[in-house]
């Protein structure tokens, strides 16, 4: 019987044999360059694999928090008239508060929430995702991370606002089950304030 010969490792993870161009320099080269390049495509898929992590902010996020809230929110100034008060906010002074947790995968910060707990409810102060990573669902997972929290403190419902010309954030609140309560003008803003009622906690 002909003994079977165990595939190398690198036949078992896909990329190509290259015992076989010791002779052939030039072609070695060749193939050690799809190496490298498959290799780069295995990690980089790897990485978008993963699920993302929330975590407390620190002092070393402040700066990466920074420049989400302007990247994410500098499309809302021409509806506005003016930047809205997540450009410009005390970022470090929230993180030192605990009021800021992010969201990210393999070590990178994608997104932020500012929140803390009230006497019947959880506020979300704001939420913003780097627009390189909307629509992948991390905002909504940071809302859900609330909801857990105020699970956690026997809250209610979970509080927040938006301001009216941010029509998008309006109605995803909306699918999710926010219903708007009222509306103020606060500072020069027209804010919408809405308000969650958590499945089981109805009043």
């Amino acid at each position: 019987m002909t003994k079977q010969l165990s595939p190398s490792p690198a036949r078992k993870s896909g990329l190509p044999d290259l015992r076989k161009y010791d002779a052939h320099p030039g072609q070695a080269r060749d193939a050690w360059e799809r190496v490298t390049e498959r290799v780069a495509q295995m990690e980089l898929r790897n990485t978008s694999s993963m699920p993302p992590l929330i975590r407390k902010a620190t002092a070393q996020d402040i700066a990466r928090i920074g420049a989400i809230a302007r990247a994410a929110y500098a499309k809302y100034v021409p509806r506005i008239g003016r930047e809205p008060p997540p450009m410009v906010a005390d970022f470090a002074a929230e993180v030192a508060a605990g009021h800021v947790v992010v969201i990210g995968t393999a070590g990178a910060v994608d997104g932020y929430m500012i929140a803390w707990p009230e006497t019947d409810t959880y506020f979300i102060d704001n939420i913003a995702i780097d627009p390189a990573r909307q629509g992948e669902g991390l905002g909504r997972q940071l809302i859900y991370h609330a909801v857990s929290e105020a699970k956690r403190r026997r809250l209610p419902a979970i509080r927040l606002y938006t301001n009216a010309a941010m029509t998008e954030n309006l109605s995803i609140y909306a699918h999710i089950g926010f219903v708007e309560t009222h509306r103020a003008v606060e500072k020069g803003f027209n804010r919408v304030y809405l308000r969650w009622t958590l499945p089981g906690r109805e009043e």
